[in-house]
């Protein structure tokens, strides 16, 4: 199931911060869900481009998971002022969905 919330990041006042760091937490969350599943140990890191090296033998993720990289700073650097640059939503949101759908096809809820 597509969480029907990340759309609403499209047109909400929330602040690029929140929607970033909500986008990577979701493909980030996503990743590591998959390497459980996998019986993979988990890093502690927010690292996506490092997650996803992580899964290229067990499953290989969506090219646009595959290159959200872009994605890690907003794992946190808000928090503390380092990171002032806008994002792109749309791009955000469609990634984190593609994150989350990706995980659901592999990994069976119920």
């Amino acid at each position: 199931m597509i969480w029907p919330p990340f759309g609403c990041w499209l047109g909400m006042s929330s602040t690029d911060h929140v929607v970033g760091f909500h986008a990577q937490q979701a493909v980030e969350k996503a990743i590591k869900a998959v390497l459980v599943s996998r019986e993979l140990e988990i890093p502690l890191t927010h690292d996506i481009g490092y997650l996803v090296r992580l899964c290229a033998d067990v499953a290989t993720p969506p090219e646009d998971v595959a290159g959200a990289r872009w994605l890690t700073p907003w794992a946190g650097g808000w928090r503390y002022d380092t990171e002032d640059s806008p994002i792109d939503r749309a791009a955000a949101v469609s990634v984190a969905q593609s994150a989350l759908a990706w995980c659901e096809s592999l990994i069976p809820v119920g």
